[in-house]
Order: C-alpha cells, then sequence, then structure tokens
C-alpha cells in the first residue's frame, strides 16, 4: 500500500538505488497512509505536477497542522490550482500550473 504502483522496477548498482515507475504515480494519498506521514501536504507538489489533481487526507485535527496545510494550499492556489474540501481529503485540481511570486512570512 502506498502512492507507487505494483510495478516499479528496482536496479541497485553500488551504494545506489534507482527506482523506475512503469506506470504513473496515484493522484491520491492512501487514507491509511495519511497519518503514518509527517506532512503529506508536501508530497501534493510533486503529485500535482505529474496528475494535474490530487487528494490529501484530512489531518488529524491539531490546530499545528491545519495552519501548515493552509500555506500549502495558498500557494498552491497562487500556482493556479483549486481546491475543494470533501469527505476524503482535500482535492487540488490544476489545468496548467503557472509561475507565482510567493512571499512566505
Amino acid at each position: 500500500m502506498g502512492l507507487a504502483s505494483s510495478k516499479t522496477d528496482t536496479t541497485e548498482a553500488s551504494r545506489t538505488v534507482t527506482l523506475q515507475a512503469k506506470a504513473p504515480p496515484k493522484s491520491s494519498i492512501p487514507l491509511q497512509l495519511g497519518p503514518r506521514l509527517r506532512g503529506p501536504a508536501g508530497l501534493a507538489g510533486p503529485l500535482l505536477a505529474h496528475t494535474s489533481s490530487v487528494t490529501l487526507p484530512h489531518s488529524g485535527g491539531h490546530r499545528v497542522d491545519r495552519r501548515c496545510l493552509d500555506i500549502h494550499l495558498q500557494i498552491f492556489s497562487a500556482l493556479g490550482a483549486d481546491n475543494y474540501d470533501n469527505r476524503d481529503g482535500i482535492r487540488i485540481q490544476v489545468k496548467k500550473i503557472r509561475g507565482a511570486n510567493i512571499l512566505r512570512d
């Protein structure tokens, strides 16, 4: 269970491991995996770039987590994404990512 498809080639050479996915990544972070991750919002950017849509599980309700997620959602909005909150989590979709000047305080 995870983000990668079950179709992944693994190559080991010396002290380097190379993973090559044979299929595109899934566009949602599984509900069971979300609480185990320190910051599932950190995975949203790369997934959004690859799949144009990503669903993040709801955080555990901690105020600190919510504030951190709000910052990510503001950044995704500035880049042209739309955010939708539903019972499965927060869905972020973008037709085309656009550049933006973003200042975090």
